[in-house]
């Protein structure tokens, strides 16, 4: 190892006897800063991968059914359109990213840009998740049969679904603050990034990735053997609670504070930033053409992609009766399937289109988990394996198209604020999932599917009132790929042949941001009124109408 490259793995510490002058030239092998490619495996570098895998605990919370689905969907037996409601909320706490990112760009504490962020997440997550035990916890909505499986036919707790407001307000609350130490690892993987050749990079984004791919299966399936009792829609005969389970967090928390504070290091930043400074160049950004491309098809792609019927919990749980075990079994199946195709894409295709490589895989999944929803619908198959086909859908597309975010973000970021681009990205993509879960709701209203009534009758009129629904979620899928193809780069050269045109697109600007605040509004009040029990019986959040009785 050269001098300059052990520089590189300790650059958190000033070399004793070399100038800077050294390290400050800038290479000729295509990365976009100097200080050259970072060595992962060295003992100071593997930090950032530790708190990903962390993090993908706290992910779990939100892009996971095993860790909503039993206790929201079963335990608490809510209702399609506020289950939508409840993942959209939770999803849309990741918009204050952009806040965060700002910060941890542009304000030091402690002379560093990073690690104190990471580390004041993981505080407050540790200190809200330990106090959270102490919540009540409503009794289930359905009772219990001596074999500890669930009895539909006996209604415990008809009031359950009010019991789900504290705990949504913990984890969006947690969520929100959390927020700040996922932009900073973020913004730190993306410093590493940048520093890759541009034949090899990739590598940081696909390991941050992996590890965090592999801390959501990892939670995930403990609560699926952890919460599989009757009242979570299990078979077995014991369980923890909810509150045990975000107790255990609290722990995991603890964990991501010694992490962040002893094995991560962060690169010395010599030149002093201000936060007026960076958006003003943020700013500037926002005009150019590089950025708009990338923002428009970060926010209508995840729109198209994640669009799901308000129907889908109800097929899962009375039509399939899936059960937690089974959620987390199949969910680490399809995991295993991300992480193997992640590795094989950073190995082998890493420079291979993504244009070519999302179409590829939404080609393949959609169709796939499109035909597992209709066989389930029309009683030709309802078993629980045949999930599988409904989470790859979920999985895998995400897990391809935040890698190749992560590489947009690499390639358009400047150096001083790679942290608010990525988090400008993610902000997006958290404000697309209450925007989807808003439309779902709507389009799912006029066919009344989010109660039990219609599921449990299982007519034919029923069935096609459901089909309906998913279809025209399906229709949504397949414009993703228009999307693809139109607004996405096809590579890394090709965002850097974007980013020659300096040109400034104000209208587009302006146009972006007030769609952006227009949509955010009627997302919140649509999902807002979901969540309430005493307004979400209407139209706007999904319901069939509070003065509706049929189900026809």
């Amino acid at each position: 190892m050269t001098d300059n490259q052990s520089y590189v793995v300790n650059d958190d510490e000033k070399p004793p006897q070399k100038e800077t002058k050294e390290i400050e030239v800038i290479p000729d092998d295509g990365a976009l800063t100097d200080g050259g490619e970072v060595e992962y495996c060295h003992p100071l570098r593997l930090g950032l991968f530790y708190h990903k895998f962390f993090q993908g605990f706290m992910l779990a919370l939100v892009v996971s059914p095993t860790l909503t689905y039993p206790f929201f969907g079963r335990y608490l037996n809510l209702s399609g359109n506020v289950y939508n409601a409840l993942y959209g909320s939770i999803s849309f706490v990741w918009s204050i990213k952009i806040v965060w990112a700002l910060l941890s760009d542009g304000v030091s504490i402690l002379g560093k840009y990073r690690i104190p962020y990471m580390a004041i997440g993981w505080v407050v997550a540790c200190i809200s998740f330990t106090l959270s035990y102490f919540i009540p916890l409503p009794e289930p909505y359905y009772g219990v049969t001596e074999n500890c499986t669930r009895n539909e036919t006996h209604i415990n707790n008809p009031d359950a679904e009010k019991g789900a407001w504290p705990f949504i307000v913990l984890l969006v609350f947690i969520l929100m603050i959390f927020g700040m130490a996922d932009v900073a690892s973020d913004g730190l993987s993306v410093v590493y990034a940048r520093r890759e050749p541009i034949e090899r990079r990739g590598k940081a984004t696909t390991y941050c990735t992996v590890m965090e791919v592999v801390g959501i299966s990892f939670i995930s399936f403990a609560a699926a053997i952890l919460q599989n009792s009757g009242e979570y829609g299990g078979q077995f005969c014991f369980s923890i609670s909810y509150n045990q389970l975000l107790l255990s967090y609290g722990v995991i928390s603890a964990f991501g504070i010694i992490n962040s504070l002893t094995l991560t290091k962060e690169p010395i930043i010599e030149k002093k930033r201000n936060v007026k400074e960076n958006l003003k160049q943020f700013w500037n950004l926002m005009g150019t053409e590089a950025f708009l491309r990338v923002s428009y098809f970060t926010l209508f792609n995840t729109m198209c992609s994640g669009m799901r019927s308000a129907a889908i919990v109800k097929i899962n749980s009375i039509w399939i009766d899936l059960s937690p075990f089974v959620t987390g079994l199949i969910g680490m199946l399809a995991i295993c399937i991300v992480i193997c195709s992640m590795i094989v894409y950073e190995r082998v295709f890493v420079n291979f289109s993504w244009r070519l490589a999302l179409t590829i895989c939404y080609l393949i999944i959609y169709p796939l988990g499109f035909l597992g929803e209709v066989l389930a619908i029309f009683d030709i198959v309802r078993n629980q394996y045949l999930n599988f086909f409904d989470d790859v859908i979920n999985s895998t597309p995400r897990a391809v198209t935040t890698f190749v975010q992560l590489q947009l973000a690499t390639e358009i970021s400047q150096e001083g604020n790679e942290g608010i681009v990525f988090g400008m990205i993610m902000t997006l993509t958290g404000l697309s999932q209450p925007i989807t879960s808003m439309l779902s709701n709507l389009i799912s209203a006029p066919f009344n599917v989010v109660g039990d009534e219609r599921y449990l009758r299982d007519s034919m009129n029923d069935r096609l009132n459901v089909f309906y629904t998913v279809f025209i979620a399906f229709s949504f899928n397949c414009c993703s790929l228009i999307l693809v193809n139109t607004l996405m780069p096809n590579q890394k050269k090709h965002v850097q042949e974007i980013r020659e045109n300096k040109a400034q697109y104000t209208k587009l600007r302006a146009f972006f941001i007030v769609f952006i605040i227009f949509a955010v509004i009627c997302a919140y009040v649509s999902n807002t009124l979901a969540i309430i029990p005493s307004t979400s019986c209407l139209a706007i959040a999904g319901g069939s109408g509070c003065n509706s009785t049929s189900t026809e």
